[in-house]
């Protein structure tokens, strides 16, 4: 399953196999700046404008909860691999840890000097990573709830932020044209990745933490080897910015969102375009997997 949030205000459900649309989901009263699908495939939590995150049941495709808290755009959110906890960060500077069982905010955290504009979580669920206009990554102890570094190197904002699955590896993309690689054990950066012409929207990294895929204002995506820290294909087809992108648990295919209102899927072995998907009538700011 493929979910998608648009500034059209809506989320849409679409079948990886057909390539076709299986649903419409409207609730919020902005646009849709994130989506995050549950580890078993049941939920999705989206963000908005509207300040609100929702929680939908991918089964009946209906609402389950709102959860308000941030006073600003949410711009992000991440739903942990157990898919009992939440993340989000917003315009309004904070991150937000939310317990969704209990559909309550555990806690808030403050640290950037700028609004948080992407999050990532661990597969343990353990640590986060958040990603700031103010050029800086924060990692964050689920546990403690603390900050434990602030990771400097960008020379612009950070507009994504990615963990691998293993926790040991944090990527980074940024208005800075770059992406960085990042040791969370040493808080150290690892290696700057430079190939996009344009501003670092979105990157992800595969489950197996070798590869790498980044979307840009440069309207392309781009596959990096995390081994060698080196670009193994160019892909285009997008004809505006690509604001988001995701990877499939095996690594074998890419989604991307589109300032151009479309969504396109990839085959990551043939590096070619498998599908491009149409239904959003604004552009696409997010697409899970």
């Amino acid at each position: 399953t493929i979910v998608s949030g648009s500034d059209d205000k809506t989320l849409r459900v679409w079948d990886v196999d057909s390539m076709k649309q299986k649903a419409c989901l409207k609730g919020h009263s902005d646009a849709v700046e994130s989506v995050a699908i549950s580890g078993d495939g049941k939920t999705a939590v989206s963000g908005s404008r509207d300040k609100t995150l929702r929680m939908w049941d991918l089964g009946s495709m209906t609402p389950k909860a709102c959860l308000g808290g941030h006073s600003d755009w949410v711009y992000s959110v991440v739903i942990s691999g157990d898919g009992k906890t939440a993340v989000s960060g917003s315009d309004d500077k904070t991150l937000r840890v939310w317990d969704l069982g209990s559909m309550k905010q555990k806690a808030c955290r403050k640290g950037q000097s700028d609004l948080v504009r992407s999050v990532a979580i661990s597969g343990d669920g353990k640590t986060a990573v958040s990603g700031s206009w103010d050029k800086t990554l924060r990692v964050w102890d689920l546990g403690s709830m603390t900050q434990k570094a602030c990771l400097g190197g960008h020379q612009d904002q950070v507009w994504s932020v990615a963990i691998s699955g293993d926790g040991k590896t944090a990527v980074s993309g940024s208005r800075d044209w770059t992406l960085r690689v990042w040791d969370l054990g040493s808080m150290k950066q690892k290696a700057c990745l430079r190939c996009h012409i344009d501003a670092v929207y979105s990157v992800v990294i595969s489950g197996d933490g070798k590869t790498a895929v980044s979307g840009s204002a440069d309207t392309t995506l781009r596959v990096w080897d995390l081994g060698s820290m080196t670009e193994k294909a160019c892909l285009q087809g997008h004809s505006s910015a690509v604001e988001s992108v995701a990877i499939s648990e095996d690594g074998k295919t890419a989604v991307s969102g589109s300032s151009d209102a479309t969504l396109r899927v990839w085959d990551l072995e043939s590096m070619e375009e498998k599908a491009c998907l149409r239904g959003h009538s604004r552009s696409v700011s997010s697409v899970s997997l």
